[in-house]
């Protein structure tokens, strides 16, 4: 009694068909003959119960049946008593009423009274087919075929037997047809816990198309882009969770349907291989074992895809895009970086350096640059510091090479105190 693909199928039918015709074709569950595994134990009990029932019933059909059989019986037998004693009754006073105009008949023959013998013969003649008549009668109510009185007293017997027994047989059929109630609302329970995740597949199909439909809608329209993008992020998001959830559900739900027909294949191998006496003992504690193996897996399978029914559709891919605030503790940092850029503009200054050659001139020029440099406060490259490092490397002499150091030392350069940056020469 397995009914679960043809419950599948019509409930997720009627899940897409609840929630809205859509224009696409609707999935459908495959429902075509296909091996599935051994009943579950709620639809053993369930056969189990009505077995029972069935059985309960018929024994109290049988009683009642015994009960009227003997009621029938007993009817029949004093109707028949009573049609016999009627026709007896009728073919005596026929045989009686021949037997006076017999004998008035040889009355008149005696008298040789020509004209009252012939109308007593007439009478006679009467008479006696009112007798056979009678008799004929009689032989056909007694040639019915009636329960003797030693089988009506066996009729008798079991029908109290039976009336004593009914009100307990009524009790058993009673308490098993609740049994059966109790059965087959845990089987509809199961069955909806089945139904349950291809509903659900279905109606996440249909809300997955209109979501499409919305977003192709809002593309499609002549409103300005900010105002596009400004719905089409909702729905775009509310989009990619259904489709992350959608995709769970198939994938656990086509992992079940695979393990599901893999057992029912294992369970038909471990039948054959048990009726067949050439097949080793080792063959079969292996597929025993391996449908042990799979049917945990199913279990667990079937587990994962109630949890994921359950779940409520958070917006898993959201959480990505989120941590993108995560810059901003790196930003307080970075937000002074951009602004530095134009600093580096000064450095020009290093340039006309070169054209004096003398070391000392480009000390003084680098001086009066960084007065308009704490203009852009925010210039956290003291980059600039090293730039006048290339400015020795010009520089021929042996001698200049000294200059290059004091660039160098912590002496003159750039210094951030309290977020603002200054320049030094000491």
């Amino acid at each position: 009694m397995n009914k679960k693909k043809m419950i599948l199928t019509s409930l997720a039918s009627v899940a897409i068909l609840g929630a809205g015709f859509v224009a696409s074709q609707p999935t459908v569950v495959r429902a075509e003959e296909a091996p599935v595994a051994s009943q579950s134990k709620a639809e053993k009990d369930y056969d189990a119960a009505m077995e029972k029932y069935k059985a309960a019933e018929e024994d109290l059909e049988k009683a009642e049946a015994a009960q009227r059989k003997y009621d029938e019986d007993q009817k029949k037998s004093e109707e028949n008593e009573k049609e016999t004693e009627e026709a007896s009754e009728r073919q005596q006073a026929a045989t009686l009423k021949y037997q006076l105009k017999l004998r008035e008949y040889l009355k008149y023959i005696q008298e040789k009274n020509k004209e009252k013998i012939a109308k007593a013969e007439k009478e006679m003649n009467e008479a006696k087919q009112e007798e056979d008549k009678e008799k004929a009668n009689l032989n056909k109510v007694l040639a019915k075929v009636i329960p003797s009185d030693r089988e009506l007293e066996k009729t008798r017997q079991e029908a109290e037997k039976a009336k004593k027994n009914i009100p307990e047989l009524k009790k058993k059929v009673e308490e098993a047809k609740q049994k059966v109630d109790a059965a087959k609302q845990k089987v509809d329970a199961e069955h909806a816990k089945e139904v349950a995740p291809q509903a659900k597949i279905a109606e996440l199909e249909n809300q997955v198309h209109r979501l499409e439909q919305d977003l192709k809608d809002i593309n499609e329209s002549d409103s300005e882009d900010y105002v596009k993008e400004g719905l089409r992020a909702p729905l775009q998001s509310e989009l990619d969770t259904k489709k992350a959830k959608l995709l769970k559900l198939e994938e656990l739900s086509g992992k079940i349907e695979e393990l599901d027909a893999e057992i029912a294949e294992l369970e038909v191998q471990l039948k054959d291989a048990e009726g067949n006496n050439n097949v080793e003992a080792y063959f079969k504690e292996g597929l025993e074992k391996t449908t042990a193996e799979k049917k945990a897996e199913l279990e667990k399978a079937e587990a994962d895809l109630k949890k994921a029914v359950d779940e409520p559709e958070t917006p898993a891919p959201a959480p990505a895009p989120a941590p993108a605030p995560a810059p901003t503790p790196e930003a307080p940092a970075p937000a002074p970086a951009p602004k530095p850029a134009p600093a580096p503009k000064p450095a020009p200054a290093p340039k006309p350096a070169p054209a004096p050659k003398p070391a000392p001139a480009p000390k003084p020029a680098p001086a009066p640059k960084p007065a308009p440099a704490p203009a852009p406060a925010p210039a956290p490259k003291p980059a600039p510091a090293p730039a006048p490092a290339p400015a020795p490397k010009p520089e021929k002499p042996a001698e200049k090479p000294a200059p290059a150091p004091k660039p160098e030392t912590p002496k003159t350069g750039w210094k951030q105190e309290n977020g603002m940056w200054y320049f030094y020469n000491t």
